[in-house]
């Protein structure tokens, strides 16, 4: 036998769908039959759930969590339990991922309606011996704003990020009894975007300190006969170097390459190498 919500109330302030029967959820074009009984019918991918939760359900009930946050309000709407819906949560990984993108989207819904009470604020009527003699308004959201941090920090999931910016794709998957990690798995265009302009930002400071950077000098101290050293340096520290050390000669290399330089270095080994290696091949003949 199904369970079925009695009531549907809702602390935040946030809208309360009107239960489901025949419709549609609110926003969204998708129809199912009324739920007054569950639906016993196989369907593919999807067994017979004795508790009513088939999968058209679940879709109605993501729909109506993604605009109002409030599970007990959603599963009012669908005509399920709020423990009921929790239970397929734990029970349905899929179902538990679009609960989490759900709720990723109904943060903006969360994030108006309390600016509305900070500017509005909520009227309240006043009774007198069951009846209402006066009205006024409230100016309290602390409900509200803890209401919306949660959904702060469930925002801060990456799988629930992407399943919030694939979330019809989500809905879709979950109303043919897909899978749905592949939608969580892999980087959303947003995401991308992000990456490759943080790599951009560092890759600036870095060629601009590049281009910024003293170039390097090969420097030839005087009696010495191997491959230069190489240093960074202006003009200027390159001639009082050459002025400082008599026979000292420097040169610019043109680079303030790191590579460039460490490639001039082993060219310039191998070079110096190479003479040695064949007087001493000569001399073991």
């Amino acid at each position: 036998m199904s369970e079925t919500a009695s009531a549907a109330p809702d602390s935040t302030g946030v809208p309360t769908p009107s239960p489901v029967s025949g419709g549609t959820a609110p926003g969204s074009s998708r129809s199912v039959r009324g739920t007054d009984r569950p639906d016993t019918r196989e369907r593919e991918g999807d067994t017979t759930r004795h508790d009513g939760w088939h999968l058209e359900l679940r879709v109605k009930f993501l729909e109506a969590l993604a605009q109002t946050g409030n599970v007990q309000a959603s599963a009012y709407f669908v005509q399920r339990t709020r423990q009921s819906a929790y239970d397929l949560k734990r029970r349905d990984p899929d179902f538990a991922r679009g609960w989490l993108a759900a709720l990723v989207l109904a943060r903006e819904e969360a994030q108006d309606k309390l600016q509305e009470r900070a500017i509005e604020g909520v009227e309240e009527e006043i009774f007198y011996h069951g009846e209402v003699v006066a009205t006024r308004r409230r100016y309290d959201s602390r409900l509200l704003l803890a209401h919306l941090a949660r959904l702060d920090k469930i925002a801060e999931q990456i799988p629930a990020q992407r399943g919030a910016a694939r979330f019809a794709d989500m809905l879709d998957a979950i109303g043919k009894g897909e899978d749905t990690a592949p939608l969580i798995a892999t980087p959303t265009d947003d995401e991308l975007a992000i990456l490759a302009a943080e790599a951009e930002a560092r890759a600036v400071p870095a060629q601009r300190q590049e281009e910024e950077a003293p170039e390097f000098y090969a420097v030839r101290w005087p009696g010495e006969d191997g491959p230069p050293d190489y240093y960074r340096m202006t003009p200027e520290e390159a001639a009082e170097m050459e002025h400082d050390v008599p026979g000292l000669t420097t040169e610019p290399t043109g680079t303030a390459d790191d590579a460039m330089i460490n490639a001039l270095v082993f060219h310039a080994q191998a070079v110096a190498e190479c003479p040695a290696d064949r007087e001493e091949k000569g001399k073991n003949l």
